[in-house]
């Protein structure tokens, strides 16, 4: 059984069906959605409303993935 994360970010259904369609294919993808989920409560934590990424916003996120 494939571990389910409850995503809520303006990303939310993009990242669902993307995880989904990987999944579909055969993949796994446990390890891959974790991350999709932080980055998806990264996300609510900045009130980010519109589903676009600036790179300011992708530089600061890389950052705190490194440690």
């Amino acid at each position: 059984m494939f571990k389910k994360y409850e995503y809520s970010s303006s990303f939310a259904n993009s990242i669902a069906e993307y995880i989904s369609s990987r999944r579909e294919l055969g993949f796994l993808f446990d390890n891959p959605a974790y991350w999709l989920y932080r980055f998806d409560q990264y996300c609510n934590t900045f009130h980010l409303t519109q589903d676009m990424i600036t790179m300011v916003f992708y530089d600061t996120w890389a950052v705190i993935t490194e440690r």
